[in-house]
């Protein structure tokens, strides 16, 4: 149930709030007051749209209020009770961008704000969408008798949409065509299994699989003789290799053996040259013990030499030193005054000279004595030098006798190594002869020609297996080749079969469908027949027709019943039997597509009808609506349509000076 409504900037109304009760609640006013714009609003706010902008006679721009002054936004928000729970849903329209704001609440909390869903989440509450809406409940001005206006030959498929029966038909549809297309499948897969089946591809595909036996054995043949070959080669190869080892072992044998040669009789020379030189050891350790000890005795010598000579140099020092002494005392006296410097006495010439020679005689006698000194020193050097001289020739002549001594000790180890060097000849002399036996450039080329010969052996083996292996390769193919146009030809086979069965099991669904659309069509028509007979003897006042029903015959056709039978209403005449009938069929769609629901918009209805049976639909609606609708929205100009009615609004508004909508509760 609708409970309440706000409409703000919405065509005429400016700020319009109404509240809904359960029965009739209606709307009366002059033409131009903004009755219909309410029912529109209803069906925007559930919806999103409205039949007029869904018939493209005016868009969602159209319904934002242009006078006496346009406005930026349209906003309706309607409130609604549905399964014991409370909605309020709000859509907006702003200029230039269409709808632009949708919410939906339950209880006060926010389901949703995007406008398609919030359309779902309404579709899925009232379990209704906007064409049932259209068709069932929401009546729009004229369109009371839109059935009638539905092409003949259209108004079972227009039917059938209301329904969704609709849906029946098109899966019907859907399975036929599956089974024609299964049907024409299995006729041409039959083709292909009649080509598939004169190939022999079972006898075939064995003759393939016994063939790739015999070639596989070959090869397992081949296989083993060629295990065989490159074990025999593998064994030749060893025996090449060892005597192309010996070979080589021998070769550098031989270089080795020269060289031994070489150094042996290199040592023969040397030692002879050696012992031509060699002298009694003994002898030569009792002469160095003898130069040893001149030796010790020549430096003993020149030690005493050197000391001597230190101290004649000393002396000579000395002396110099008293000579200067003495010098430096004549001069000073030459210098003296009349007085000694000393003793402050009188000096005379006389003294003054006898002490000036007494100097110069000390001076004499010292030098007289540095000359000797001087002599003996140059003796002491020359003896010295005699002395040095001897000792390096004593010290010569025992680096000789110790290089002689060194030459027997040469020549000892010489003779020792020499030894050693004719066993190690005599061993690889031996080791020579131990491979010249084992090895000769006979049996080695013979080795050399046997591996080549296995090696060819060996490729050819290979050849002859990869031939083996390329034709298997070529058989495998061919064998794949057959099992797959094998596998193909059982594919068809079952295919064909499941196409068969399918087709029969679709055969029947399409029955079942067709009887299931029959039958609910049947339904709908005994439904919507009952209904439309009770609601008949409440609304219409005069007994030429005693009844209203929808008949099929090819397509549906809405029938009066008179004293001749059953007519169309498309050939009564009167245009107030014609509303009547078409209101029966509106309220009987209302209650039969949406019996939980139960709501009926009717915009004027009483168009073309009499004064009687207006006075007949306003007692219908006053006393016997509610067997029929939970809620009913009438929007009339008849104000003697509403005395009976308890919840009405009247709507008032100055066309010619662009006034707003005022809503006045009655």
């Amino acid at each position: 149930m609708i409970t309440s409504m706000r409409l703000k900037n919405w065509k005429s109304h400016i700020d319009s709030e109404m509240g809904f009760s359960p029965g009739v609640n209606a709307l009366v006013g002059i033409v131009g007051s903004g009755k219909s714009s309410v029912m529109q609003a209803i069906s925007f706010a559930l919806f999103g749209n409205l039949p007029a902008v869904q018939s493209r006679r005016m868009g969602l721009q159209d319904m934002i209020m242009k006078r006496p002054q346009p406005k930026k936004e349209a906003r309706v928000e309607l409130a609604f009770r549905a399964n014991g729970k409370d909605y309020i849903v709000s859509r907006s329209i702003k200029a230039g961008k269409g709808t632009s704001e949708a919410e939906i609440r339950e209880g006060g909390k926010l389901l949703d704000v995007n406008a398609r869903n919030v359309t779902r989440i309404v579709e899925q509450v009232l379990q209704m969408d906007y064409e049932l809406f259209s068709r069932a409940v929401y009546s729009e001005q004229n369109e009371l008798d839109y059935f009638l206006r539905i092409q003949k030959g259209k108004r079972t498929e227009h039917i059938d949409r209301m329904l969704k029966v609709d849906r029946f038909e098109k899966a019907r549809e859907g399975a036929v065509a599956i089974r024609n297309r299964l049907l024409a499948g299995k006729e041409e897969k039959g083709r292909i299994v009649d080509d598939l089946e004169k190939e022999g591809l079972e006898e075939r595909s064995v003759e393939e699989k016994r063939k790739i036996a015999d070639i596989k054995a070959g090869l397992e043949k081949l296989k083993q003789e060629s295990r065989e070959v490159v074990k025999e080669r593998a064994r030749l190869q060893g025996t090449l290799e060892g005597q192309e080892g010996m070979q080589k072992e021998l070769h550098d044998l031989i270089a080795i053996l020269e060289g031994v040669k070489a150094s042996l009789d290199e040592m023969e020379n040397t030692l002879s040259e050696k012992r031509e030189r060699a002298r009694d050891p003994d002898e030569v350790r009792k002469e160095m013990s003898r130069i040893d000890s001149n030796i010790q005795v020549l430096k003993r010598q020149l030690e005493d030499k050197r000391k001597e000579a230190e101290g004649g140099r000393e002396q000579v020092a000395s002396l110099n030193a008293k000579i200067k002494v003495s010098v430096d005392s004549q001069a000073k006296l030459d210098g003296l005054g009349a007085r000694c410097p000393v003793c402050d006495n009188q000096i005379d010439g006389e003294k003054k000279q006898e002490l000036v020679e007494k100097r110069k005689e000390e001076e004499a006698g010292l030098r007289e004595k540095v000359s000797s000194v001087a002599k003996n020193l140059e003796k002491i050097r020359q003896e010295g030098e005699e002395l040095e001289k001897r000792l390096r020739e004593k010290e010569l002549e025992r680096e000789r006798l110790k290089s002689s001594l060194n030459d027997a000790e040469e020549l000892r180890l010489l003779s020792k190594r020499r030894e050693e060097y004719r066993k190690r000849k005599e061993s690889l002399e031996k080791k020579r002869g131990t491979l010249e036996k084992a090895f000769s450039e006979e049996r080695l080329k013979e080795a050399r020609e046997k591996v080549q010969r296995k090696r060819v052996e060996e490729t050819e083996l290979f050849t002859r297996m990869d031939s083996l292996k390329e034709k298997i390769g070529e058989k495998e193919e061919i064998l794949y080749s057959l099992e797959e146009r094998l596998k193909r030809l059982k594919a068809y086979r079952e295919e064909m079969r499941s196409d068969e069965e399918v087709a029969r099991g679709l055969e029947g669904f399409v029955q079942a469908l067709r009887s299931t659309q029959e039958q609910l069509r049947s339904e709908f028509v005994s439904t919507v027949n009952s209904i439309m007979e009770r609601v008949w003897d409440e609304i219409y006042p005069y007994g030429d027709y005693e009844s209203v029903r929808l008949a099929v015959d090819n397509d549906y056709v809405l029938q009066l019943k008179s004293s001749d039978g059953w007519v169309p209403v498309e050939g009564v005449a009167s245009g107030g039997e014609r509303s009547m009938a078409c209101l029966a069929l509106r309220i009987a769609f209302s209650h039969a597509f949406i019996p939980n629901l139960r709501w009926l918009i009717l915009d004027e209805p009483t168009h073309n009808l009499d004064s009687a049976s207006i006075e007949q639909l306003s007692r219908t609606l006053k006393e016997r609506m509610s067997a029929f609708a939970e809620q009913v929205f009438l929007i009339t100009h008849e104000e003697k349509i509403c005395d009976s009615l308890d919840n009405f609004y009247r709507l008032e508004r100055d066309k010619s000076r662009n006034e707003p909508t005022r809503i006045v509760a009655m």
